[in-house]
């Protein structure tokens, strides 16, 4: 019996060893999506259709606000009263502050787009050390690793993650350092390290190693659910010319149908304004 126990023991403790390497590799791989691949996908869309898109949200609010101040002003006519100007202004502002907010939001995007595809990208030996610090890192200070941190550790992940999102190997090469002189044992056991195989233990194993294979599930799905997001499910069409061109068209359709609308709108507006509204029943 005792050997059978022991037997578990062994098992459970190179199943955690590997279920724990795994769980590594996975979260490294999320997190370099993440922090490295969004951010470039994210800039090669904007790249592509930013200007355009930025131009055909505007016209749909130009369209969206003269729509909202002819019906502001026929609300003045219709109770007989003339349109106040300033009044329906001011009401504008203050409903349509949102969406000048995302037209300021959509130019920040497209600045922070040309910056990141401007920088300079790392050589191969560079981009794979970066990798290799990240990893060693994420060993020691992942919170899915290490699930008892101190505000150190915290602030120290943080900082490898800023590193790493910005490409900066030598910020890395300095944490890598400081962390391996503050933390040179603190890669992750499985339980049972060093204790007798008792039954309490086996079972506190097994737990251990269910958790872990469940974080591993948990990490696959992220991964997956991550393809099927902005910018990541727009990669097959940023690959393609001719796909990109058709989606330029057809943002190009859109903003002309809108630019119409706006000025078939800013007509009546004008109109309803000179007190002229009868002209247009």
């Amino acid at each position: 019996m005792e050997t059978v126990v022991h037997e578990e023991y062994a098992w459970l403790k190179e199943a955690q060893r590997a279920a724990l390497k795994r769980l590594s590799t996975l979260l490294c791989a999320y997190d370099d999506q993440v922090l490295q691949q969004k951010p470039y996908w994210e800039a090669r869309y904007t790249e592509a259709f930013g200007a355009l898109e930025q131009q055909c949200y505007a016209a749909f609010v130009r369209s969206s606000e003269l729509r909202r101040r002819i019906a502001l002003a026929r609300a003045y006519m219709n109770r007989g009263a003339e349109p106040d100007a300033a009044a329906i202004d001011a009401q504008i502002v203050q409903e349509f502050h949102e969406y000048e907010e995302k037209l300021r939001q959509m130019e920040a995007e497209r600045e922070r787009a040309a910056k990141i595809l401007k920088a300079e990208e790392l050589t191969d030996v560079d981009a794979k050390r970066l990798k290799h610090l990240y990893r060693q890192l994420a060993k020691k200070l992942h919170p899915d690793l290490q699930l008892e941190q101190s505000a150190e550790m915290k602030r120290l992940w943080q900082g490898a993650m800023d590193a790493y999102a910005l490409g900066d190997l030598a910020r890395l090469e300095i944490l890598a350092a400081i962390v391996e002189s503050k933390y040179a044992d603190a890669d992750a056991a499985a339980p049972g390290d060093g204790q007798d195989a008792s039954t309490s233990m086996l079972e506190e194993m097994r737990a251990a190693l269910k958790r872990t294979e469940e974080r591993i599930r948990k990490c696959c799905a992220a991964l997956e659910r991550l393809e099927q997001e902005h910018p990541f499910k727009h990669r097959a069409l940023l690959e393609n010319p001719r796909a990109i061109d058709e989606r330029k068209d057809e943002l190009k359709r859109q903003i002309a149908h809108y630019m119409a609308e706006c000025k078939e709108l800013e007509m009546q507006l004008a109109m309803m304004m000179q007190g002229r509204a009868e002209v247009l029943h």
